[in-house]
């Protein structure tokens, strides 16, 4: 250059080459780094991401440190608490640290894999640090010597670490020591349901909602959604599933090894989060939340247990006299019913961190010996009972240790005679290991050592003793005692268990079986409804919630369509039942096997009405809205005397998993429209809560016709509406529509729209007396029961069905299996099994019958 540019060309070259330079500063690094993030699974597009393990840190390292206002105790070391949960959670096979590379990080990031001790810069404080460095240099070259020749830089290669649990707990920097979170843990199989639980408690406006996702999948649902989370999926031990390759929502139902390994999941979040100085107040997702319990548990007694637990008891929980049953040798006291763990409240103390580690080994030591057990189970044995809480004596043992020196009884005089006061009891569980004994130096006074004695030196039993008093001073000591493994000593604790009342925290039998906070009044006082005690699985738990307006998740869709398209128009079929078919009396003296003969012919009367309410759907092209069905005997009848079960009185109005198979009835391939028989009072109650209900008004019931069946044909002559009457209409659960009564009385006797046809009628005979009406909104049925009151009647029916034998058995072939078969009865070896209650097909004419195995029926599908 310098031969044929002369200088001033030179100078120009260097400047350009400076520039080029400065360009290879800045990118260089950058190509490096994109490299480098690649090769870790992070990416420049998302710099979230690099400081995702800081912020957990500072969840984890500190989780008052933005709530200066407020002082709390220091949480636990970081290093010391992710040593002992690693410990503790065993790394599936294969992983962890070679035995001949002590410095390699274990490829199994376990539970606390975002716990980190903070040292250290961030991947952000580096490149903050080199983008200053590269500022500087910029600066400086623009006044730099031409004839200095500057080396290229040697890249500067980052460290990156990916985030062993990316944001797993940052959602825990929110929170105080000492605080209670209000939990749940959801697997994306039940996403429906945490929805509907994070709604209810959104409702009612309780605090501190954290989701514990058991998945991966659960916890970016709830990133995405904004919804406060830890992500817990690494705390299944997936190596011990039969299927490695199982995922989490795939484990199995109960009695499952992936169920029980979920389960161990579950307390292993529970023990991490008392640790973390937070007391745990958890429940399902097929929990739905009425009122706010944070002030009731703050109250009395309560405010002093350790630990809070419901039951599965199917009787209220007023005090009676000790000793007194029922009518039927019932014993209604709700201390001898198993714990339900759908429903508790761990605080963080010593006594309760005490259970659950008790607990958590029962589940790990007897996963192989009693696999059959699940986490619910263990709890109960954890306890110290293998069923209930009995005996008497150790019940209400601590109604005097209120700080105001008085027990409920005196404090809650109205509240505890009806049974709105919890009962209380202790348990003892066992403390064995290095970390429970490490919690036990903490308990002083609670702490009971048992020293043994049998075959022990005396001078031996003395030193022994005399080290275990300097290492727990106030414990309480025991010399003696029956040990069966020979240990030198035993360590246990008392830990105040506190069993809620079923009054204001009933289960799925107490509260949509029997009814019970409804028919004594305190219905609107009731906490919390457990889905517990149903049939069907999760569609029979989701029919439940739909029939008393608690499924917060149908949105506008299921109760009035798309709004892009033509209203669905509805139909009703109404009928009175037989008083000789609602008539308990019978059903009363059956004994525990026998068959309730009334009762299943009451249920195959009504199954019969619902029969012609689809099909008169289905050829109006219509959405039947469910009958309430009465019931005069429990679901699981054969395994109770006099068809009773608990406070349940007979009748009663049955939830619909008593009576459908909900799981077959909602298969697309059904084709079948309908609504729960309380659909109408829900529509509107969801109307009130929409954002626009004048939008929704356009849609409103407005017309309607009805078709009666009547044995005097279509003539001269009308035949009376069959509203319901009788004894139905006066039991809980029932709930009248007297909008569309308002709108029948309005067309009464107007031939255009309250038309009748004769008995036997078939579809063309109906659909040529509905013209006109097609667009009414509502088509109620009468008289489908007319004619039938005197006596079982197998005969003429009301509706003779469709047009053809062929449609005839393409519905008979949709609406066969949708009812539920009833079990058991056992007259005797040769007379035993189930009972079906399938729909009668209409017509039973014989002739050649046509395969209609692909046939369908020609419905839109909508459930």
């Amino acid at each position: 250059l310098g031969t044929r540019g002369g200088a001033g060309r030179l100078l120009m070259a260097r400047r350009r080459l400076s520039r080029v330079k400065v360009l290879l500063r800045l990118v260089l690094p950058l190509v490096l780094l994109h490299a480098v993030l690649r090769a870790n699974d992070l990416s420049l597009l998302h710099p979230e991401q690099w400081f995702a393990w800081s912020v957990a840190a500072d969840a984890v390292g500190g989780v008052e440190s933005h709530r200066e206002s407020r002082s709390a105790p220091t949480l636990p070391d970081p290093k010391e608490l992710k040593a002992r949960w690693m410990a503790e959670l065993k790394p599936p096979k294969g992983a962890g640290i070679d035995a001949g590379s002590a410095s390699k990080t274990s490829s199994w990031k376990g539970f606390d894999g975002s716990l980190t001790s903070g040292e250290g810069d961030s991947l952000d404080a580096r490149i903050q640090k080199e983008r200053a460095v590269t500022d500087v240099e910029e600066e400086e070259e623009e006044g730099d010597d031409p004839d200095l020749v500057i080396p290229d830089p040697e890249p500067v290669v980052v460290k990156v670490t990916k985030p062993e649990t990316p944001s797993a707990f940052a959602a825990l920097g929110k929170f105080a020591v000492g605080d209670t979170v209000s939990a749940c843990f959801a697997t994306m199989e039940m996403l429906d349901f945490l929805v509907n639980w994070l709604e209810h408690a959104s409702r009612v406006e309780m605090r501190n909602v954290l989701v514990i996702a058991m998945d991966e999948h659960t916890a970016r649902w709830c990133e995405e959604n904004g919804v406060a989370r830890i992500d817990a999926s690494d705390a299944i031990d997936k190596s011990e599933m039969d299927d490695p390759g199982v995922d989490v929502a795939d484990v199995g139902y109960r009695m499952t090894r992936g169920f029980n390994l979920l389960g161990e999941a579950k307390t292993a979040s529970i023990a991490k989060l008392l640790d973390m100085g937070l007391n745990v107040f958890l429940s399902d997702v097929d929990v739905v939340w009425l009122r706010n319990p944070s002030d009731y548990f703050e109250s009395g007694q309560l405010a002093l247990a350790d630990v809070a637990v419901t039951s599965d008891c199917v009787f209220g929980s007023e005090r009676r006299v000790p000793g007194w049953t029922d009518e039927f040798g019932q014993d209604p006291e709700p201390t001898r019913a198993s714990a339900n763990t759908g429903v508790t409240l761990f605080r963080s103390n010593a006594r309760a961190k005490a259970f659950v580690a008790a607990w958590r080994r029962a589940q790990r030591q007897k996963r192989e010996t009693e696999p059959h057990k699940n986490d619910q189970q263990h709890f109960q044995d954890t306890l110290a009972r293998s069923r209930g809480f009995e005996p008497d004596a150790e019940v209400l043992k601590f109604d005097n240790q209120a700080p105001d020196g008085k027990s409920d009884k005196e404090t809650f005089v109205d509240d505890w005679i009806r049974g709105f006061r919890p009962r209380y009891y202790y348990a003892h569980p066992e403390i064995a290991g290095d970390e429970e004994t490490m919690i036990a130096e903490h308990l002083g006074a609670d702490l009971t050592v048992r020293v043994r004695a049998k075959g022990v030196p005396i001078a031996d039993l003395q030193k022994s003793s005399r080290k275990l008093e300097q290492r727990f001073p106030r414990a309480s000591f025991l010399i003696g005692g029956h040990d069966e493994s020979n240990r030198e000593y035993a360590l246990e604790t008392k830990v105040k268990v506190a069993l809620l009342p079923t009054n204001l925290f009933p289960n799925g039998h107490l509260h949509f079986v029997a009814h019970h906070a409804a028919k004594q009044g305190f219905a609107d006082e009731v906490y919390a409804v457990h889905s517990t005690h149903n049939y069907g699985g999760s569609p029979g738990k989701v029919g439940r919630f739909r029939e008393h307006g608690m499924w917060a998740v149908d949105g506008e869709e299921y109760y009035f369509g798309d709004l892009k398209r033509k209203a669905p128009k509805y139909l009703k079929v109404r009928f009175t039942v037989p008083e000789y078919l609602a008539d308990p009396t019978p059903n009363l003296a059956i004994g525990k096997g026998e068959r309730p003969e009334r009762h299943l012919n009451l249920l195959q009367w009504q199954i019969e009405r619902v029969r012609d309410g689809l099909a008169l759907a289905n050829i109006t092209g219509r959405t039947l809205i469910l009958p309430p069905m009465l019931c005069t005997c429990d679901r699981w009848w054969y395994l109770f005397q006099n068809c009773t079960n608990g406070v349940l009185t007979l009748p009663f109005v049955c939830p619909n998993d008593h009576v459908y198979l909900e799981p077959v009835m909602r298969k697309p391939e059904k084709m079948l429209r309908y609504r729960e028989h309380t659909f109408l009072r829900q529509r509107r109650e969801f109307a009130k809560r929409a954002s626009d209900p004048r939008r929704l008004e356009e849609r409103a019931i407005r017309s309607v016709a009805r078709l009666t069946f009547c044995e005097d044909g279509d003539g001269e002559g009308r035949c009376a509406p069959t509203p319901v009457e009788g004894i139905m209409t006066t039991l809980p659960g029932y709930v009248p529509d007297p909008e569309t009564d308002s709108l029948l009385d309005a067309i009464a006797g107007d031939p255009s729209k309250d038309v009748t046809v004769g008995y036997g009628s078939l579809a063309k005979h109906v659909m040529k007396a509905l013209e006109g009406n097609e667009d009414a909104d509502m088509l109620v049925v009468d008289g489908l029961g007319r004619g039938l009151n005197e006596g079982w009647d197998e005969g003429m029916t009301p509706f003779g069905g469709f047009d053809t034998q062929y449609m005839n058995q393409v519905f008979h072939k949709v609406t066969k299996w949708i009812a539920e078969s009833w079990c058991c009865y056992f007259h005797s070896m040769e007379d035993r099994g189930s009972v079906p209650h399938h729909m009668t097909p209409y017509d039973k004419r014989r002739g050649r019958k046509k395969n209609v195995q692909d046939v369908k029926v020609d419905t839109a599908v909508e459930s």
